[in-house]
């Protein structure tokens, strides 16, 4: 598997397949500085146990990374090269559930997670505490909005501190209605 390093520039497939980075040592410098940025704190621990990757979700989207983030329960931050990757990434917002209903934007979904083969990002909002819920966002690439993805799915669940409850759907995302 190829490996970055500061100095290289960033090769990925355009098939979705992410580019792993495990190292902070390994990040291109144009990311670290938008990690630095973004104020995201950075541990090679944490990147040891959750990689940050780089991605093209597709060859006519950009080149896109995925970033966790240490604080008390991991989150990730994701970033989009606007022309270059030589460049310094801009952070990406995505409509997330908002408290009161309906729905706002935040540029920290959760921990995310890319599954290439269904051109998925998937973003869980953790929880430490047993007994409280944890939502799921998940958004599919390819229609052409703002930032490539758009949110199809929310789901929740009760945090269960001796196994895993089940997610349930809270709202899926219809096709519109055809105008004639």
């Amino acid at each position: 598997m190829p490996v970055a390093t500061q100095d290289d520039a960033i090769r990925v497939s355009t098939n979705g397949e992410p580019l792993r980075i495990a190292r902070i040592a390994d990040l291109p410098r144009p990311l670290r500085s938008a990690i630095d940025r973004a104020e995201c704190p950075l541990l090679d621990s944490i990147l040891a146990q959750t990689p940050a990757f780089v991605f093209q979700p597709s060859p006519a989207h950009r080149v896109m990374a995925v970033v966790p983030c240490n604080a008390l329960i991991t989150y990730s931050l994701a970033f989009v090269f606007e022309r270059t990757t030589e460049a310094e990434p801009r952070l990406v917002m995505f409509p997330v559930l908002a408290p009161s209903g309906g729905f706002t934007a935040a540029d920290t979904p959760g921990l995310i997670t890319w599954n290439a083969a269904a051109k998925t990002l998937t973003a869980i909002v953790e929880n430490d505490y047993c007994g409280v819920r944890e939502t799921r966002h998940t958004y599919r690439h390819g229609d052409g909005s703002l930032n490539g993805f758009t949110l199809v799915k929310l789901e929740h669940r009760k945090q269960m501190c001796e196994s895993e409850a089940p997610w349930e759907l809270l709202w899926e995302a219809q096709p519109w209605p055809r105008l004639e």
